[in-house]
């Protein structure tokens, strides 16, 4: 069975992804429920390449270092993003998975 999981972060961009509590409590949830996707809704920054920085230098990391810590194994995470929203500033969706599962 594929676990699936939706967080709606609200405005979570560069400000908020360099506090630690906010990235520790989605890594933590979805390390601990054994997420296979993660879809983050509301990831807003002002150009595409800071949403790839904030995922790859931040939050998938900790997602991988609560993993290991918490099931004593290792797995890699992949993320791909959504084009950026033009309804509503510059929001994006998200999408971790774990290496394991085939992004479409």
């Amino acid at each position: 069975m594929t676990k699936i999981m939706n967080w709606n972060i609200q405005n979570f961009g560069e400000k908020r992804s360099k506090g630690t509590t906010v990235v520790e409590l989605i890594a933590y949830q979805v390390a601990k429920l054994d997420v296979d996707i993660l879809v983050l809704i509301e990831l807003n920054t002002s150009k595409p390449d800071v949403a790839i920085k904030i995922l790859k230098e931040r939050l998938i990391p900790r997602i991988e270092k609560q993993y290991e810590k918490i099931h004593n194994a290792q797995q890699k995470f992949r993320f791909t993003i959504s084009a950026q929203s033009a309804f509503k500033g510059a929001e994006s969706y998200a999408y971790i998975y774990k290496d394991t599962i085939q992004a479409c």
